[in-house]
């Protein structure tokens, strides 16, 4: 049974939100980024600068990044029967330059929504739910108020190479 035959028309293909709500319902997806962050930051501690609480501060302006692991049939189905498109980033990787991490299958967009289909996103999330808030309030959020200019992909890639990197000898 393939996934249009699971989900039905639970997505018309017209609002991203429901694509990815249709989506879970089938596959593991997992909301990521600074909307994420920002849910931890009131499950958690805020990250504490000096004496003043600093949290990741998430408006209407901020984009919705989601994560899952990736199959052909999940690529397929957002860009077939919901209208989803490759970004930038990986339209030039096809090219041979490379913007995105290791772990980075493709990713796709649509709207104010991006959805990273990874290798694995379990390994990801393991990740990702560890960093520290402090840390990715410093070093890996793009709108960072401790950045005039906010932190560019270049910057990111090789923290989170890092973390892979990492993750891979501790699970030997």
């Amino acid at each position: 049974m393939n996934m249009d035959e699971l989900l039905g028309d639970v997505s018309n293909g017209t609002n991203a939100k429901d694509d990815i709500i249709a989506l879970k319902r089938f596959h593991r997806t997992y909301l990521g980024g600074s909307r994420r962050m920002n849910q931890r930051c009131h499950e958690t501690q805020p990250y504490i600068e000096g004496q003043e609480i600093v949290y990741i501060d998430v408006n209407e302006r901020t984009d919705w990044d989601y994560y899952a692991t990736y199959t052909l049939e999940v690529e397929r189905w957002l860009i077939d029967h919901c209208g989803w498109e490759p970004t930038t980033t990986t339209l030039m990787k096809e090219q041979g330059i490379n913007y995105q991490d290791t772990e980075c299958v493709c990713i796709l967009e649509k709207g104010d929504h991006q959805i990273v289909l990874r290798r694995c996103a379990e390994f990801y999330r393991e990740i990702f739910e560890t960093i520290p808030i402090w840390f990715y309030y410093r070093y890996l959020w793009k709108s960072s108020p401790e950045h005039d200019y906010g932190i560019g992909t270049a910057e990111i890639q090789p923290i989170f190479e890092t973390l892979f990197m990492l993750k891979h000898k501790w699970s030997k």
